[in-house]
């Protein structure tokens, strides 16, 4: 049974993680990433901050819901979710 990514994204922020199955969470291609913290303010599980050292998006991939909200908000196309 496919579930979505909208149910796997609530089931998840309501800590039922157990029915969702995870895809690969957002990776960052630190070439790309300007640093900008669009990711940040877009992702709902709050799995994304900016590295100050690096200045480039980091992904807490326990946190990630790989809902694609981040990836769909980079302006530099940084971030990628697979599926």
């Amino acid at each position: 049974m496919e579930v979505s990514k909208t149910s796997c994204l609530i089931s998840r922020l309501s800590s039922n993680k157990k029915e969702c199955e995870k895809n690969m969470p957002a990776t960052v291609n630190a070439d790309e990433c300007s640093g900008c913290g669009t990711c940040v303010d877009e992702c709902p599980s709050e799995a994304i901050a900016i590295d100050e050292e690096k200045g480039i998006a980091v992904v807490d991939q326990d946190e990630c819901v790989d809902c694609g909200a981040c990836e769909e908000a980079c302006p530099s196309q940084a971030i990628k979710v697979e599926e």
